[in-house]
């Protein structure tokens, strides 16, 4: 499915040749050889390039298509049927998208360590807070919004989906997503495991 049905767009962030080269390697050697790179940018500016990129490639998926959109310390997880339940719940409340929120990992001494290899990340961010820490500023804290889209239908409504940020996308004047307190037009899947506050 990597292979086929995956695009990775890697930040550079300024990282030297070789490890953007060492990056791409890791990424062919588990099967995902359509990697482009994205420079560095002011966050701003690589927000905007994201979103562009990912409307661009939403839009030239197939009709029947579903698709994850998910940054690197995203783990993003779904039942066995989640096709099944979003059919099922289309012909009750016009669902097309799963919606999900992120809950915020951290080490087991509050600390911010590297993340290291060959030791399952959940076992080195053990503690999952129900809400940030108050004073608490990691290098990289988690969004205000915690809510996102997970998996989204290529077509809704005859219109392919555009996201407006990482939170939201419209398909025509259809509103998916947004904030936990607006009609979110979304099947509701849980939380998944945010691993934004290590070291890197």
């Amino acid at each position: 499915v990597l292979s086929t049905n995956a695009h990775l767009v890697l930040h550079e962030d300024f990282a030297p040749a070789r490890v953007v080269a060492r990056a791409i390697s890791v990424c062919a050697d588990h099967g995902v050889a359509d990697v482009s790179i994205q420079r560095s940018t002011n966050s701003s500016a690589l927000e905007s390039f994201k979103l562009s990129r990912l409307n661009y490639l939403l839009a030239a998926l197939p009709s029947d298509a579903w698709l994850i959109f998910s940054d690197v310390d995203e783990f993003m997880s779904y039942p066995c049927d989640a096709l099944a339940q979003l059919a099922a719940s289309e012909k009750r409340r016009s669902h097309d998208a799963m919606c999900g929120f992120m809950h915020g990992r951290l080490a087991a001494d509050f600390t911010i360590p590297p993340v290291v290899a060959r030791t399952p990340i959940q076992q080195q961010f053990p503690l999952c807070p129900k809400e940030s820490l108050r004073g608490y500023k990691p290098k990289a804290p988690i969004h205000a919004n915690p809510l996102k889209i997970t998996l989204i239908k290529a077509r809704i409504n005859g219109h392919a989906p555009a996201y407006l940020n990482a939170h939201k996308a419209c398909a025509g004047a259809f509103l998916i997503g947004g904030t936990p307190q607006a009609n979110n037009h979304c099947l509701f899947n849980g939380h998944f495991s945010h691993y934004t506050w290590t070291s890197q």
